[in-house]
This record gives structure tokens, C-alpha cells and sequence, in this order.
């Protein structure tokens, strides 16, 4: 409905935040010629606006679980508290993602490396579409935030946010279902994933001993912890949550339901 189309305004944003951290981060890897400027640049507002890029992800898995959530929700009361088979749910969302995801692999893995020249340029193939050869089929199956687990070859590295997104969706109509049948059950259960979610990243963090700058990242950090779906999910499960308050506001009894009343 109307009331949800703010969220337009804000997927613009966000995605405007992605394509600009991504951009300066690959031309970053290129190097300066002259390293002063980087440094001014670097202590500008400019640079704190994009630093924010990071959290743009993690508004796009709160979007995801927040309508997600409600619409699934008021898809239960349609249905009596009934969903649609979780596998059919499931094969609608990959055929969603597959056809243009896969021409960009192709795209990205076969044809990019011909069309640009450059001192920098060969870093496409060594370095960003090298590893496409071995691991193109773990795009398919939505398990390439897992598969390389032991080294850093990445096709398309950045692609990590698809398959944490798809194993997210897995989830849902079962934590949806839980939710409108045993709503307290439900909250408890998700609030149970978020302290597990809390507890496995600080725990990944002190073992591997990341530290909180961005200056001094390790190589593995992005593979060990940033892709990792125990270390992305509380958006998600946040916006689960947002998705159930706006389906108790418009649908319960206020003389039955804390959520409306509050």
C-alpha cells in the first residue's frame, strides 16, 4: 500500500551508498598520485558520508525482513494461518534472482576483462574474476558467503550479500508461521537467533582478534566474519519484528494485543 512506499526513498539511498563505497574502495586499490590528497580526502565529510556505506546493507536486510515479515503475515490471515509450500515460496524466490544474476557472472567473468585497458586493469581477471572458473556454481546454489571457506578467492566477492539474503528468506514463512499461531513462542524464538547472533560474532572477533578500524583489516576478516549469515542476521530479525508491530497495528484488538495498545 501507499504506506509502505517511503521505503522506495529509502532503497535509493541505500543502493546509492553501496554503488559509491564500492567505488571508491576499487579505485582506492588503484593508488594516488598524490598521497597528500588522499589523506585530506580521507579527513573530509565526504569520506565519513561514505564510510556510512557499510550500514547500507545492513538496511537492506531489515527491508527484506520487515516486509517480508508483515506481508507474509497478512498472507497467513487470508489463509487462515496457512502459507504457501515452503518449496514453491523458496523456487519463486531463486527464479527471481537467477536469470539476471547469472548474466552478470557471465558478464562479469568472461567479458569484462576485454572491454577496459589500464595499468590497473589486469586486476579484473588475477584478482576479482580469476576465481569465477572454480567457484561459478556456488553462485547457483547460493552458498558462496561459505564456499571458498579456507582461502580469499572470490568471484565477485561482493556478490556475498545474495545467498545470506536467500538463506535469511529460508527462514521466514517458518519463523512467520510461528508467529501468527504462537505469537510469544515466535518473539522468543527470534530474540533467541539474535542473542545466538551476538554471541557467535563476539566470540569469531576475540578468536581471530579483529579490531574495530577499517585501517587494519585483515584479509580474512571479510571471509571469516563480514559475509557470514550468524554475523548478518540481526537486521534481518529486527525487521521481523518492525514487520509484526505495523501487522498488530493494523490488524489486532487493542483489548487483546500489548503490541497495538502500546
Amino acid at each position: 500500500g501507499d504506506y509502505l512506499s517511503a521505503f522506495n526513498g529509502i532503497r535509493v539511498i541505500s543502493m546509492y551508498l553501496v554503488i559509491q563505497g564500492h567505488t571508491n574502495a576499487l579505485m582506492a586499490e588503484a593508488g594516488a598520485t598524490n598521497i597528500l590528497g588522499a589523506f585530506a580526502f580521507a579527513n573530509s565529510w565526504w569520506a565519513i558520508v561514505i564510510g556510512t556505506g557499510f550500514y547500507s546493507v545492513d538496511v537492506f536486510f531489515w527491508l527484506s525482513g520487515f516486509l517480508g515479515g508483515y506481508l507474509m503475515l497478512e498472507m497467513a490471515k487470508k489463509r487462515n494461518g496457512k502459507l504457501q509450500n515452503w518449496f514453491f515460496i523458496m523456487l519463486h524466490r531463486v527464479l527471481r534472482l537467477i536469470p539476471l544474476y547469472l548474466a552478470t557472472i557471465f558478464f562479469f567473468w568472461q567479458i569484462m576483462s576485454m572491454v577496459g585497458t589500464g595499468p590497473v586493469f589486469f586486476k579484473y581477471n588475477e584478482e576479482y574474476s580469476g576465481a569465477c572458473s572454480k567457484y561459478w556454481w556456488t553462485h547457483l546454489l547460493f552458498i558462496n558467503n561459505f564456499v571458498p571457506f579456507h582461502n580469499d578467492e572470490q568471484c565477485m566477492g561482493w556478490t556475498w550479500y545474495l545467498p545470506n539474503d536467500v538463506q535469511f528468506f529460508a527462514l521466514l514463512p517458518l519463523l512467520v508461521v510461528l508467529l501468527y499461531k504462537k505469537r510469544t513462542i515466535g518473539m522468543l524464538v527470534i530474540a533467541v537467533l539474535l542473542l545466538a547472533s551476538f554471541i557467535t560474532s563476539v566470540v569469531i572477533l576475540q578468536i581471530n582478534e579483529f579490531g574495530p578500524s577499517t585501517f587494519s583489516i585483515k584479509e580474512s576478516y571479510y571471509r571469516v566474519y563480514y559475509m557470514k549469515p550468524y554475523m548478518r542476521i540481526p537486521p534481518f530479525l529486527i525487521g521481523i519484528y518492525v514487520g509484526l508491530f505495523l501487522y498488530s497495528y493494523r490488524n489486532d484488538d487493542s483489548s487483546e494485543s500489548i503490541i497495538k495498545r502500546v
